[in-house]
């Protein structure tokens, strides 16, 4: 009985919006953290978090700008592509967690709990709704739009 009561409650929902607001949210969050990380270390201004590590910074930026540019160019038809930029974002920030609580210093970035906190939070969600939205048709686009593959409507 729950489970179907779960499984109506899904289907209200649409997992590419749900998506694309995620990957607006996160990518524009993670661009602000990287630039003003980025600024805070060049102006030498003392905060009470670690603005030096400029690599991971500029990992923020990159990731910021990419998830954001990729967000904005997929119209219509082309949502999967969003889909699949969560997938990968996601099992990268996975695996980031991952090598920041077993190695330290991976790829020379200044992991510490409260980014791998981050990574192992952001990751698994990105990861959880592009598989999702790869998986359900788009409502929100009517129905011959679809994150799936055309064949799979």
């Amino acid at each position: 009985m729950s489970q179907n009561l779960l499984r109506n409650e899904l289907e209200v929902v649409d997992p590419v919006r749900l998506l694309r607001l995620y990957i607006w949210v996160l990518g524009a969050g993670l661009l602000l953290d990287g630039a003003v990380l980025l600024l805070v270390d060049w102006l030498g201004v003392p905060v009470p978090v670690n603005a030096t590590d400029w690599r991971h910074n500029l990992l923020h930026v990159v990731w910021g700008i990419a998830l954001l540019i990729v967000s904005a160019l997929a119209k219509d038809r082309q949502e999967i592509r969003v889909a699949w930029a969560a997938v990968v974002f996601g099992a990268f920030y996975i695996v980031l967690g991952v090598l920041g609580l077993t190695i330290d210093q991976p790829f020379s970035l200044q992991l510490g709990p409260g980014e791998n906190a981050f990574h192992f939070l952001v990751g698994p969600v990105a990861l959880i709704l592009g598989v999702w939205a790869l998986r359900t048709p788009s409502r929100a686009a009517g129905p011959s739009h679809s994150a799936a593959r055309p064949d799979e409507s």
